[in-house]
Formats: structure tokens, C-alpha cells, sequence
């Protein structure tokens, strides 16, 4: 899974990021880059013009629903299988109900955490039950914020390196 939000876990202001941050934007580019993306209808809305260029699976419950430059899928679990043929690492990508929902599945967690607080109604889960272990952690400023990109995993054993910008 990979998500971004403010100190309070705030992420989403009425269907779009309620900040502008390019080094946030750069790094989830980067880190996904070469893998699946899988997100509901809203956040597609929003994720569109980049499509394009990436593997992108949807999900959405009005059957038989088709999507510009994506693949479709009724749930989760078909999403995660469709995303799988199109590459070995598959990226959870929101919205709020998909991420609660992937939080046992989902092997790691990437984190972006900005120091900062912004207006919005959408609100990341609760994600410290599920990935208990820091694997990695950096700090980039972004003024006037500072980015903490940390990864998350359910086991010690489970190591990554987050990709350097």
C-alpha cells in the first residue's frame, strides 16, 4: 500500500490531495513505478491523466464499467488478481474504504507522513495495529513541510530501501 497524509492522518478534500507537494508527487511516482496500481472509481477520477503510463486497475461496483487507459474489477480481491498478471509488485492506492479493507493483505505499508495540517474530510485508517515494524524512514524538506517517508511491515524480517529521489 502506498498513501500520504497530513499529522492528523488527513488525506482527502473532496476527491483530490488537499496539498500540492511535488517531492511527494516524485516519490510515489518512483516508488511505483513498474507496478500495478489498484484504486477505487474516486481516486481514478482524480488519477486519470496519468494512466496512461501506468498499469492501473479499478474498482467499481456497476458491473461492466470501463475506464480510460484502466482495467475494471468488482472488489478487492479481483483487483489484487487482475493487478498481479500486469506486474510482480501490485500498489494499493485508495480510497479510504479499499485501504481499511487491504490493511491484513497488504505486506507493507509506504508511508508518507508531512508535517503539517491541512482542511479536508477523508481521513487515512488507523494503520499502527497492522504494520507494526519500521523497516525504513527518511526525512526531506519540502518547505515549508517536512516529509517523513517511512515503510511498514507486519514481520522484522521483511526489508525494503526506499528509493532515493
Amino acid at each position: 500500500m502506498i498513501a500520504a497524509c497530513d499529522r492528523n492522518r488527513l488525506m482527502g478534500k473532496g476527491g483530490t490531495l488537499p496539498w500540492n507537494i511535488e517531492e511527494d508527487w516524485k516519490y510515489f511516482l518512483k516508488t511505483t513505478a513498474g507496478g500495478a496500481l489498484v484504486m477505487g472509481r474516486k481516486c481514478y477520477e482524480d488519477f486519470t491523466e496519468y494512466a496512461k503510463d501506468r498499469k492501473v486497475v479499478v474498482l467499481s461496483r456497476q458491473s461492466g464499467r470501463t475506464f480510460e487507459h484502466a482495467m475494471s474489477a468488482a472488489n478487492l480481491e479481483e483487483g489484487i488478481n487482475r493487478a498481479s498478471k500486469l506486474a510482480t509488485d501490485v500498489w494499493i492506492y485508495g480510497g479510504v474504504s479499499i485501504y481499511e479493507e487491504a490493511m491484513s493483505w497488504a505486506q507493507e505499508l509506504y508511508l508518507t507522513e508531512i508535517d503539517g495540517e491541512f482542511s479536508g474530510d477523508v481521513y487515512f485508517p488507523e494503520w499502527r495495529p497492522y504494520f507494526p515494524q519500521l523497516l525504513d524512514q527518511r526525512e526531506v524538506c519540502a518547505e515549508p513541510y517536512l516529509l517523513t517517508f517511512s515503510i511498514l511491515g507486519k514481520s522484522p524480517d521483511w526489508k525494503r530501501q526506499i528509493p532515493k529521489a
